[in-house]
């Protein structure tokens, strides 16, 4: 378990799915502070110097997961971010806006955490 204190933002249009990504990262980061946000707009406003991973769901309204990615990209080149969908996506379309890895939610539980790994040290 991490001793690590980590700010994570989760970016999801679903309620449901932005409680299970927090009860994810918290149970494997406990030491977390995991803000949330319902769209990309509110993503981006969010976004600061201090956080250092972003999950984001690939479809929302207003500002879609690609856009946020790209966006964050410009702000910084090594910001973790794990772009998340229950769609069927070009993971290479993922990695192409700028995102480090992506996970399809039909696997969130089990792949989610190996993601978090390989992004932020424990």
């Amino acid at each position: 378990m991490s001793g690590l204190k980590h700010q994570i933002v989760v970016v999801d249009d679903d309620r449901d799915a932005r409680f299970l990504l927090r009860y994810l990262i918290v149970r494997h980061y406990p030491n977390a502070t995991v803000s949330e946000a319902a769209d990309g707009e509110t993503a981006l406003k969010l976004y600061s110097q201090t956080a250092n991973l972003f999950v984001v769901d690939y479809r929302m309204p207003r500002l879609d997961g690609l856009e946020v990615t790209r966006q964050l990209r410009k702000q910084s080149k090594v910001l973790p971010i794990i772009m998340v969908s229950s769609l069927q996506i070009s993971e290479q379309e993922v990695l192409a806006a700028g995102a480090n890895s992506f996970v399809d939610k039909v696997g969130l539980v089990s792949l989610l955490p190996k993601h978090l790994s390989s992004v932020l040290p424990q």
